[in-house]
């Protein structure tokens, strides 16, 4: 897959084909179903699929204090905009000429002007063009008007732990992931949520307490304060580990920190990326009495991750 970074002046294989709009943050069951359906369509007729996102988010131009943490990095989105068959990527700059684009202007320069498209694939709630004035009934009309088609999909629905069904959304799968509720961001998301930085010097208080754990820079949205059973991939190599993300009360910490610790692992791990998939929520943090209670807890936590049985090798 291609990853373009402007719209203007496409090599003519991109041109013409089956367009899916969105921020895709996370890429969760609903993108997935809109892309799913967008590759049908492109194989059908023979051409691309492409798919138009923006970087970085709309929102950290308009109202920086607004902007949401990303539920996932540039290189987790590409990976997964190709696995769902897209041909190209295209990101669009989100300057402020952009974002005050009329909807019209925006279909009218972006999809038939030099994109050309034939159809466009979105949701029922999708919004463009300044003031997300444009709804999927512009999209429509405008869309009829220029010649090309517009598929509407009905929104996916996940099943919670609960047994609640819900409308699949970003802002709905980062509030759960906020909250803890992993099983259900991965309901929602239709994998593991995943976690992607580099691991970076710490305190080295574990290798004390015989659970060396790698403290790892995140530059998405964390999951609640907890201890969480992962996997984490080395490499070629998975490993069982417990995630912890907390302030590190028993040390009178202050800072939200992400510290992992991989259950039959020996090696050093600074510098390297590690991605995490969160699987499951374990306990809070809390503040221990002494060194020798944390480390108890420490051991306990380690045999409630290996007990899971969780994909590793």
């Amino acid at each position: 897959m291609e990853r373009l970074d402007h719209y203007q002046q496409l090599p003519p294989r991109h041109l013409g084909g089956v367009v899916c709009i969105g921020n895709f943050d996370g890429v969760h069951t609903g993108h997935q179903a809109m892309l799913a359906r967008g590759r049908a369509l492109a194989s059908a007729g023979g051409i691309p699929l492409l798919a138009i996102t923006f970087d970085p988010h709309p929102l950290s131009i308009l109202r920086p204090e607004s902007a949401p943490a990303p539920l996932a990095t540039l290189e987790q989105r590409l990976r997964w905009l190709e696995q769902a068959g897209v041909d190209a990527t295209i990101f669009l700059p989100a300057t402020t000429e952009l974002l005050a684009m009329s909807a019209e202007d925006f279909i009218r320069r972006v999809l038939v002007d030099c994109l050309r498209v034939r159809q466009v694939v979105e949701g029922p709630n999708f919004r463009f063009g300044r003031g997300a004035a444009g709804c999927i009934e512009t999209l429509q009309t405008l869309g009829s008007e220029a010649g090309f088609e517009v598929t509407v999909l009905t929104p996916q629905t996940a099943v919670l732990g609960d047994s609640t069904i819900v409308p699949v959304s970003s802002s709905l799968t980062r509030w759960l992931i906020g909250q803890g509720r992993v099983r259900d961001a991965e309901a929602c998301l239709g994998r593991p949520y995943q976690l992607s930085g580099t691991v970076v010097a710490g305190d080295r208080r574990g290798r004390t307490l015989g659970f060396p754990t790698a403290n790892i820079a995140i530059q998405q949205m964390l999951p609640g304060v907890g201890v969480y059973a992962a996997t984490a991939r080395v490499g070629l190599r998975t490993y069982a580990a417990a995630l912890s993300v907390s302030s590190n009360p028993t040390f009178a910490g202050k800072t939200v920190t992400v510290e992992t610790y991989l259950l039959d692992f020996t090696g050093d791990l600074y510098g390297r990326v590690l991605e995490l998939d969160v699987r499951s929520w374990l306990r809070d943090t809390m503040k221990f009495g002494g060194v020798e209670q944390l480390k108890r807890q420490l051991e306990r936590d380690a045999a409630s991750v290996r007990a899971m049985s969780l994909p590793v090798g």
